[in-house]
């Protein structure tokens, strides 16, 4: 990833995700494009629900990297 992407977590997906739906409103944005973007960001809310999953069934606490996704 780019050193200037912004960071990948739930409060970047979410202003992602609204800037999408104010994109389409204002005409700037195709219904293919946003479904694209809807695609992604369903794609990595599955990954993160499957690792927490695997932390339940494992009876492990859950990792860093998932809380910093939560709540940056």
């Amino acid at each position: 990833m780019p050193n200037d992407a912004p960071k990948l977590d739930a409060i970047e997906l979410k202003r992602t995700l609204w800037a999408t739906l104010q994109g389409i409103r204002a005409g700037e944005v195709t219904p293919q494009s946003a479904d694209a973007i809807a695609c992604q960001a369903r794609e990595i809310l599955r990954c993160v629900k499957t690792q927490l999953a695997i932390f339940q069934q494992a009876n492990e606490t859950v990792s860093k990297e998932l809380v910093d996704f939560a709540k940056p």
